[in-house]
């Protein structure tokens, strides 16, 4: 399974590594995908916790919103979803 062998290779990178974050919101979507929503939530949430003021993690943070958003939304948190949108 392709899913699979992905996070095996997220896994593997380390938090100090500088495409952390970008490997964790992979790794979200491929929760998402498999309809494991919580766990997607819960990374997507982490990730929002620890962005730095870069360019790089605004561009980032802006996915990171519209996914946290959809995930709101599907559990009927329509205030959450709306939040995350802004």
């Amino acid at each position: 399974n392709q899913n699979a062998k992905s996070l095996e290779h997220i896994e593997q990178i380390s938090e100090k590594h500088d495409a952390y974050q970008e490997a964790q919101f992979i790794k979200s979507l491929i929760f998402y995908s498999a309809g494991r929503i919580n766990e997607a939530q819960e990374i997507l949430s982490a990730i929002n916790d620890k962005f730095q003021k870069t360019e790089r993690a605004h561009f980032l943070a802006s996915h990171v919103a519209l996914v946290l958003g959809r995930i709101h939304f599907q559990k009927g948190e329509y205030k959450k979803a709306y939040e995350s949108y802004l």
